[in-house]
């Protein structure tokens, strides 16, 4: 009985462990994701041109292909239309480890940015 207590402790031991160290890097990656939509949406200033985006999008890390295409605002991709205002174009650019629910959203009129907000 001893020698199956002493090594079921120690599975538990080792498991817990485990857990620990996976829930520590998980922690990181989130922290780390979080602050990068965090710096690039801080650079997203109003009047920003928005040839500049994919630039910044590039340095951090973040965004879809069409953020980081540099032709993607002369090919109109650069996010979507929205109907209800003449020439407003609006993208986001999430923390893919909080899976959407940290992100910013920049609104722009394919020249310049007209603004941009991070939430979550």
């Amino acid at each position: 009985m001893k020698i199956f207590l002493m090594g079921f402790l120690k599975s538990l031991f080792k498991t817990i462990t485990a857990l620990i160290v996976i829930f520590i890097i998980y922690g990181f990656f989130l922290i780390r994701d979080i602050k990068k939509v965090d710096n690039f949406c801080s650079e997203m200033k109003p009047g920003l041109d928005v040839n500049q985006i994919h630039l910044i999008a590039d340095k951090y890390g973040v965004g879809f292909s069409h953020v980081r295409d540099p032709n993607s605002v002369k090919n109109q991709k650069l996010g979507i239309k929205l109907t209800d205002k003449e020439n407003t174009w609006f993208f986001a650019v999430g923390a893919p480890m909080t899976i959407g629910e940290h992100a910013c959203g920049v609104y722009h009129d394919n020249h310049v940015v007209l603004s941009a907000k991070a939430r979550g």
